[in-house]
């Protein structure tokens, strides 16, 4: 999803149609739904892109929750925010008046809140400093735990059992609270066993959910009809509606006590949430898995076929996951920011005035395959463009450098999927004139050391930037003249060459030796204090060669 130039987003959360981002910087995005004013920007348009919740001046938001129709948002001084449908007071500002933009939650006086759920239900939990729990909205199933079926327009606390200090909630038509000493609590809409109490009956007030012995829960989230517990071992729980398969277990039967789901071998899960029939968790290594309902493809595995145990979401490659959210049927990940590299090379990097001089960058992106423009500098001089081919690479050839030194970068604008990135400099030299210089072969036999007639060799001159002879394949260097052939002295020589790196290669040898097992010798580097260079090259005795040849 494309969001405005400059931000990053630090989490997400999905309601029944629309979803929230929060930005580094705490503001809060919304898009998708804004019949109720769930968007938070004044309006009740709709919109296929990130728009600003227009929060008061000066606030810095820490959390955010997404409700059916409506948004929550914890600021960093304490207060709570919320907007959007307002049916059932789900808003907590004491009416039933749906706004469009944020309005102030009545906390209770001295309260300091830490977590908020909404999960896409019509009421809302908000956990205190001390391990509290408050609750407002929609009663119509007992979520609020109060012992009643009334509607809450402001949060009140939750009567909780005696000395119970909560650690984590969730909420959908039911509520979830974990305790410090490891007991989990559940209230609210019971028809399919979500409340994990051993029976389908729905709850006012707190029941204690049967958790598996010996279990420890470190996380809690709740779909519609279903609930999910992270372990401290990294493995999921889930009981409730299994019509979909959204518990995990390879059944569409449902579980009235927690279950395990049946993760694959070897993963640990780090994070869970549950949308209206699926469930999603994070692994460790930053992989998705989904379960459950498909219907609009929200398992994100490219079908739209409901799954009873877990499959791995279709991610970018090399792009883990850091945050998920499952919405109504939907699902939102924020992934770790891609990261695009760019090489430079250039060949030759010493040449006359007006050689060619071949500019190549190469971008590599952990977020996709890169592609748009390469931009060329020298120094602060822009020198032209190339467009990225397929394998992510922009060529430049150029014979307009002016005579001197020039230190030669690469930049790479970014697309969508990847960042900018530029290269490390690359000095090339440029002459005025064209020096040469003189390769000279002195061949001989191994054991001997007498002078041999007619060893064969090519030249190549290293023009691709890579270190290392390539004859062959998308950027071999360049075979220089058609070859020599030693003489009676065991001598030939390549002359006239430009500055610059090459190799030999010996093709052909005398009757009665044979070829050196690697062919190829050098680099020989020609320069300006180095403009004749021997080689000399001995070959060992036995099968016939090739014989004299070019």
């Amino acid at each position: 999803m494309a969001l405005p130039a400059g931000v990053s987003l630090t989490d997400v959360a999905g309601g029944w149609n629309h979803s929230l981002g929060l930005t580094s910087d705490g503001r809060v995005l919304a898009w998708g739904s804004n019949a109720d004013g769930q968007l938070g920007d004044g309006t009740n348009t709709d919109s296929n892109t990130p728009v600003e919740v227009a929060l008061p001046d000066g606030v810095t938001i820490t959390a955010i929750a997404a409700g059916t129709y409506h948004s929550l948002a914890l600021a960093s001084d304490g207060r709570l925010f919320a907007w959007g449908g307002n049916s059932s007071g789900q808003l907590g500002d004491g009416t039933i008046t749906s706004s469009n933009t944020p309005v102030e939650v009545k906390l209770p006086q001295g309260v300091t809140i830490t977590a908020i759920a909404a999960d896409g239900g019509r009421h809302n939990l908000a956990l205190t400093s001390d391990g509290r729990v408050l609750a407002w909205g929609d009663n119509v199933f007992g979520q609020l735990g109060d012992g009643t079926t009334t509607d809450r327009t402001t949060p009140f606390e939750v009567p909780l059992p005696q000395g119970a200090v909560v650690t984590d909630i969730a909420a959908t038509w039911h509520s979830l609270a974990l305790t410090t000493d490891g007991r989990l609590f559940a209230w609210g809409y019971n028809s399919f066993g979500q409340l994990g109490d051993g029976t389908r009956t729905s709850r006012n007030s707190p029941v204690e959910s049967q958790l598996p012995a010996g279990v420890t829960v470190t996380d809690l989230a709740t779909g519609l009809e279903h609930s999910l517990a992270l372990t401290s071992d990294g493995r999921v729980l889930a009981w409730g509606s299994n019509v979909n398969g959204q518990i995990g277990d390879g059944t569409s039967s449902y579980r009235t006590t927690p279950v395990e789901t049946q993760l694959p071998a070897d993963v640990t899960v780090t994070k869970i949430d549950g949308g209206n029939a699926h469930s999603l968790a994070l692994t460790s290594t930053g992989e998705i898995l989904a379960w459950g309902l498909n219907i609009a493809g929200q398992l994100g595995d490219g079908t739209t076929t409901t799954r009873r145990t877990p499959v791995k979401a279709i991610l970018p490659d090399g792009v883990p996951a850091t945050s998920i959210s499952a919405g109504g049927y939907f699902s939102l990940a924020l992934t770790k920011d891609a990261t695009s590299t760019t090489e430079l090379t250039a060949a030759p990097t010493e040449a006359a005035h007006g050689e060619p001089v071949t500019l190549t960058a190469t971008v590599t992106c952990s977020g996709g395959t890169p592609t748009g423009k390469v931009t060329f500098y020298d120094g602060d001089t822009q020198i032209g463009t190339a467009d990225l081919n397929a394998t992510g690479t922009a060529t430049l050839t150029l014979d307009t450098l002016d005579v001197g030194t020039h230190t030669i970068t690469a930049r790479y604008a970014g697309d969508t999927q990847c960042p900018p990135s530029t290269s490390q400099a690359v000095t090339v030299t440029i002459s005025a004139t064209k020096p040469t210089g003189t390769i000279n072969i002195a061949k001989t036999d191994r054991t001997t050391g007498k002078p041999l007639a007619g060893a064969v060799f090519q030249l190549w001159r290293e023009t691709n930037g890579v270190t290392g002879l390539q004859t062959s394949g998308t950027r071999p260097d360049t075979r220089v003249g058609t070859g020599c052939a030693t003489d009676g002295r065991g001598v030939c020589s390549f002359t006239k060459l430009p500055l610059g790196t090459y190799y030999l290669k010996e093709t052909g040898v005398p009757e009665g030796y044979r070829l050196p097992k690697n062919p190829v010798s050098g680099p020989y580097r020609i320069d300006e204090n180095n403009k004749r260079v021997t080689a000399r090259l001995a070959n060992p005795r036995g099968e016939p060669g090739k014989g004299k040849g070019k």
